[in-house]
């Protein structure tokens, strides 16, 4: 599995990612990020895209929140956080979010 795309439990807003290059985005669909994920696969001469479902995002968890917020604020990479807690760079993108809007 080189080339994935996410299929959203929802309507909403999917994401891509390649394991080879680390690359990826968020698009607004599963449509369009399933187009971006082919449109990636064939600059590595690949033909197929590997569907993910998407689940419900991490658990609250205090402790891991702490430790993404601290190194974040430090300056590291949605990657590099991801792979020191052991979450998916999805997952690190959405307990971020959560930490903001708790925040709020």
């Amino acid at each position: 599995m080189t080339v994935w795309a996410e299929k959203p439990h929802d309507t909403g807003s999917a994401v891509w990612g390649c394991n080879t290059c680390e690359r990826g985005a968020w698009c607004s669909d599963h449509t369009t990020a399933l187009l971006e994920a082919r449109t990636h696969a064939r600059t590595h001469n690949e033909r197929t895209v590997t569907i993910i479902r998407a689940h419900h995002g991490p658990t609250a968890n205090k402790t891991r929140d702490k430790t993404i917020r601290k190194l974040h604020t430090a300056g590291h990479t949605i990657r590099q956080i991801a792979a020191t807690v052991g979450l998916s760079n999805a997952g690190v993108i959405k307990a971020l979010r959560r930490i903001k809007a708790n925040a709020s």
